[in-house]
């Protein structure tokens, strides 16, 4: 048979209202969509083989990574974005369709992935030196007793994307005061905890919510003098969000970095104790050292607190 259909990803289509305000993610790095489906499936009686399927739960779960994570950021924060009421279109995937002999075709020729009640939750933010940070998230989609988690449409236009503008290398980090110099990498693991849940033998589920919020930051230095009791010692350090920041500096167009004193970087503040995980480790073949700083909720502000429209000291 002949190749008929080529489809590529599109930016994420997030609708962050009730009354369906668009926000179109691009700058996307990664996709997917998985049904997470479970089958009873066992031979009985003694019999080698099975004689009986039937499929008994499933529980899709799509992701996606942007470099564009001002927006993402400003549009799904540290709690995640609910997909919620009928009147909100909720988050659209693309598939994204080929031209045979040509590039992409217009018009309403391309797949669209419909989840109309759930949650978009923050997973990950990985920056490392030298590199554009990347913002992972996840879409649990569940039942809303009419539609299927996942409705599909293989006659839709694809929305205008906002024409992947936004890059973000590491500046500088600063940890309970101390600043953490020759830093490769930090990494934010956003520390969502979700429950999904069904009943009456659905086999989807038709209730989310986040159960706990538990953010945690990882770094990793070449400074072996990161550990030692003047920086941060071997029982650990307290970090408030005055003297905890991580900065991202933006990438300038056909450029290096966007002037410091435009308002148009990031800045993280963190509230924790931070420790070093491993005092002597490797990284490239060269001696590292390893932080977490596990954050917590100081009684006013987040554990985690974004700043997109950030002027650089």
């Amino acid at each position: 048979m002949t190749v008929s259909r080529i489809h590529s990803p599109y930016g994420v289509q997030l609708h962050t209202d009730a009354m369906g305000a668009s926000v179109v993610l691009d700058g996307i790095v990664s996709q997917g969509l998985s049904t997470e489906t479970t089958v009873e499936s066992k031979s009985t009686s003694g019999e080698i083989y099975r004689r009986f399927l039937a499929l008994v739960a499933q529980n899709p779960m799509a992701r996606f990574a942007t470099h564009n994570i001002a927006t993402a950021l400003d549009n799904v924060g540290l709690t995640g974005l609910p997909i919620a009421a009928a009147t909100n279109p909720g988050v659209n995937f693309f598939a994204y369709a080929h031209l045979a002999g040509g590039s992409r075709k217009t018009g309403s020729n391309h797949r669209k992935y419909n989840f109309k009640l759930g949650i978009v939750v923050p997973k990950r933010l990985r920056i490392r030196h030298q590199q554009s940070a990347e913002l992972e998230y996840e879409i649990i989609p569940i039942w809303d007793g009419t539609n299927d988690p996942i409705v599909i449409a293989d006659t839709s236009a694809v929305p205008t994307q906002g024409g992947d503008v936004e890059r973000f290398g590491l500046k500088s980090v600063a940890v309970g005061g101390v600043t953490i110099g020759q830093v490769q990498e930090v990494e934010l693991d956003f520390g969502l905890k979700v429950s999904a849940k069904g009943g009456d033998g659905d086999i989807w589920n038709s209730f989310v919510s986040i159960d706990e919020v538990e953010p945690k930051i990882s770094i990793t230095t070449t400074d072996v003098e990161a550990f030692k009791s003047s920086n941060i010692p071997l029982i650990g350090k307290a970090a408030a969000h005055a003297d905890t920041l991580i900065k991202l500096r933006k990438r300038a167009q056909g450029g290096t970095f966007v002037a410091d004193a435009t308002a148009e970087h990031i800045l993280l503040t963190a509230c924790g104790l931070a420790y070093v995980t491993e005092p002597f480790a490797d990284e490239d073949n060269k001696a590292a050292v390893k932080l977490e700083l596990c954050c917590r909720y100081d009684g006013t502000n987040a554990p985690v607190v974004f700043d997109t429209t950030y002027a650089l000291a």
